[in-house]
């Protein structure tokens, strides 16, 4: 934009002045023009930058909702192998069952560790497996019995602590702990924080899935290990502080599986699923447990890992699931509104299921408003139940 005439820049103050300025400035918006090359300029980008890539959006085919119930088309479960162990039926002893999960192989893994670390520090230690269960033992008393130091152990006249002090001497002890590792320094995962743990944590995890009882349905939530040195938080359980661990469970708490959690999870998934960090701890319990077996397993989960793309996901894999679900992960499903149902009366639900996936959404009034999420359970039968308090 440029103006045609300046020569009425200057004004006059004065009364006859301010008529010729209104005068002139009817002269001056008329000169007002607007040429196309400045237009051209604006719209033009400079040629010194390139231009930016847009990025490409998956399209993602819309959801067709009908209001009818789910018809699932997954297996029935059947009992499993009854030659696996069943650890209820077997009167084994509290160190047999410890030594069912701290078996020979994992015990040989904390003996080549320590003794590698050792001589990486060019010093010959040497420890034997039998020398290893000594020291476990000892740190597992130490959970029962609470001295404020180790060596209190071997230095109270108590006939409980001639058991320490015959199984091994506090010298060897110090010396064996101060060299502990399940790891190799060397070959560590700079991403993973929980790397020098890494091969204990797959040994366990691996022993936990060996012996887990046949049981159809799991839950998978969160848990917290106590320790004053960490900085994670959770709020309302009965350990606040400590390290948050996620867990794979069975409705008798018996744990299948665990991940330690981190904010840079080092969990392997199919990242075209788009599933976030929730989604991907269920997907990679799920293809551990389904090394079991291709068994119809029912997970159950809260809304922090459900979306309707994980059901579906799973139901690909064969395994039922069932959880609550937010508001904002139901993929414009057309449920009452929450403002609307609370109008209605107690026990009052809408329900919704997905043509393509077979997947229902639910939304149900009962104390509170819970919304509900399954690839495998729908609305029949209903019945009603009591609250148990």
């Amino acid at each position: 934009m440029h103006i045609t005439s300046l020569q009425y820049a200057a004004g006059d103050i004065t009364q006859k002045g301010k008529e010729r300025d209104k005068s002139r400035m009817s002269e001056l918006l008329q000169g007002l023009t607007f040429s196309d090359d400045s237009e051209a300029e604006e719209d033009s980008e400079p040629e010194g930058q390139p231009q930016r890539k847009k990025r490409k959006v998956p399209s993602v085919p819309e959801k067709s909702w009908t209001k009818r119930d789910i018809k699932p088309n997954f297996p029935t479960w059947s009992a499993l192998d009854s030659g696996l162990l069943n650890l209820k039926s077997e009167k084994l002893n509290p160190v047999e069952l410890f030594e069912l999960f701290f078996d020979d192989e994992t015990f040989n893994l904390i003996v080549n560790e320590t003794n590698n670390y050792s001589s990486q520090k060019n010093f010959s230690l040497e420890v034997t497996v039998q020398e290893m269960l000594c020291v476990f033992g000892v740190l597992l008393w130490s959970g029962l019995v609470r001295h404020p130091r180790k060596g209190m152990y071997w230095e109270i006249s108590d006939c409980d602590q001639t058991l320490v002090r015959n199984a091994i001497k506090r010298d060897k002890f110090e010396l064996i702990f101060s060299y502990l590792h399940f790891a190799d320094n060397s070959h560590l995962d700079q991403k993973d924080k929980f790397s020098k743990l890494r091969p204990l944590i797959k040994q366990m995890n691996k022993n936990f899935l060996l012996h887990a009882p046949p049981e159809e349905y799991y839950c998978f939530d969160k848990s917290m290990c106590e320790c004053f040195d960490s900085d994670q938080f959770l709020n309302g359980k009965p350990l606040r502080i400590g390290y948050k661990v996620w867990c794979g469970t069975t409705t008798q708490d018996y744990l299948g599986w665990f991940e330690p959690h981190q904010e840079d999870s080092t969990v392997e998934t199919d990242k075209e699923l788009d599933l976030g960090l929730g989604g991907n701890l269920i997907m990679s319990f799920v293809d551990v447990l389904l090394q079991k077996g291709h068994y119809p397993y029912h997970l159950c989960f809260h809304s922090f890992f459900t979306s309707i793309k994980l059901m579906s996901a799973l139901k690909k894999k064969g395994v039922k699931a069932t959880g609550s679900i937010h508001e904002s992960r139901m993929e414009k499903c057309p449920l009452m509104n929450v403002e609307h149902m609370k109008k209605m009366n107690r026990r009052y639900f809408d329900f919704r299921v997905e043509e393509n996936d077979e997947i229902i959404l639910c939304h149900w009034l009962s104390d509170g408003f819970i919304s509900l999420c399954s690839n495998a359970v729908g609305m029949e039968p209903t019945c009603e139940v009591k609250s148990v308090k």
